[in-house]
C-alpha cells in the first residue's frame, strides 16, 4: 500500500479525532485534549475531508493559432 502522507504531514489539524475551535488556532482533541494545529500523537487517524489541497498552478492558455498544422 502507498503512502499517502509522510511524518511531518501527520497533524491534529487534519485528524480524525480532532475538532478545531472557530479560530482556527487549536484542536480540541478526544484522546489527548487540547493540541496545537501542528502537533501529533499516537492515536492519529487520517481524515481525508479535514486536507485543504495545494493551490494548482494556472495553466498556460493557447489560441487557435497554436494548434494550425501547417
Amino acid at each position: 500500500m502507498p503512502k499517502l502522507f509522510d511524518k511531518q504531514s501527520k497533524r491534529c489539524e487534519i485528524c480524525l479525532k480532532g475538532i478545531q475551535d472557530r479560530d482556527n488556532r487549536v484542536v480540541y482533541c478526544e484522546k489527548k485534549g487540547v493540541m496545537d494545529l501542528y502537533d501529533s500523537c499516537r492515536s492519529f487517524e487520517y481524515n481525508p475531508l479535514s486536507r485543504i489541497p495545494n493551490k494548482q498552478k494556472d495553466l498556460p492558455t493557447y489560441s487557435d493559432e497554436d494548434f494550425k498544422i501547417n
